[in-house]
């Protein structure tokens, strides 16, 4: 087997590792069995740890955020049947983001309220981790990690303005603030900079992942078969009934074409 950066690496290090915890899959001969065989169920029951990991987050950040048992059971029931339980018998990495996502947010969140310094410190560090195991599992949210510390310590300048910390001095607020973005993103570019540094030195590039675009992109564009005439079809089709009203009043909206 060749080394590749392909595929980040979260989604692949906590399937080897349930694999091995199982003593299944580990060796060459199981690969085949592994992508299509009878070993491919086995391994997809990793899924189900993420599928809890992100129920639990979600749960959790609800009940900060309404205080509400019966609201977070509500958010948690309806979470879990519209997004968690149709991707968990997928082998795809959204469940994994799902789940990091709503982690991100219960740290970020808990960072904003914190009450002493030692608490904001741990949750903007495990904010910053929560990011770089995203940014490892999706590579295209590497680039949203300074977007999220400056909306995060905005929030947290806003929040210690409202506790009026030092009277009207925005001195303190600002420096909290600013603290904030400086750890979270410290945290997360101390995780992610291994992975970089491996690409860097076994595939000449530094990158999260490289590789698969130019291949999902081509294999994509050959299940786009529509013509042109199909493809104005699927917008009149699909239109809401509302924005379709809206746009034949404006002279935007086409007549269906005839196979319609």
């Amino acid at each position: 087997l060749l080394p590749t950066s392909v595929r980040e690496p979260v989604p692949v290090l906590t399937t080897a590792a349930y694999l091995s915890l199982l003593d299944i899959g580990t060796g060459a001969r199981d690969f085949p069995r592994l992508r299509s065989g009878d070993l491919l169920q086995d391994g997809k029951r990793i899924q189900l740890f993420w599928h809890a990991l992100g129920l639990i987050a979600f749960g959790l950040l609800s009940l900060m955020l309404t205080g509400s048992l019966l609201l977070t059971t509500a958010v948690v029931l309806f979470s879990d049947a519209l997004f968690f339980t149709p991707r968990v018998d997928l082998h795809y990495t959204e469940l994994h983001a799902a789940a990091l996502m709503g982690w991100i947010a219960v740290f970020g969140l808990a960072a904003v309220r914190a009450g002493g310094k030692g608490r904001r410190v741990l949750a903007l560090l495990a904010t910053g981790a929560a990011l770089a195991a995203l940014s490892l599992t999706k590579s295209l949210y590497f680039y949203g990690i300074p977007v999220f510390a400056g909306g995060l310590a905005l929030a947290m300048y806003w929040q210690a303005r409202r506790e009026r910390i030092a009277g009207p001095d925005i001195v303190q607020p600002l420096r909290r603030a600013l603290l904030g973005a400086t750890l979270v993103t410290l945290s997360a570019g101390l995780l992610t900079s291994p992975w970089l540094l491996r690409n860097q030195l076994v595939m000449g590039t530094l990158s999260l992942s490289e590789g698969r675009s130019g291949w999902v992109m081509h294999k994509r564009s050959l299940l786009n078969t529509l013509s042109n005439e199909q493809r104005l079809g699927a917008f009149v089709l699909y239109t809401p009934d509302g924005l379709r009203e809206v746009l034949g009043a404006l002279g935007l909206q086409a007549d269906p074409p005839s196979y319609l």
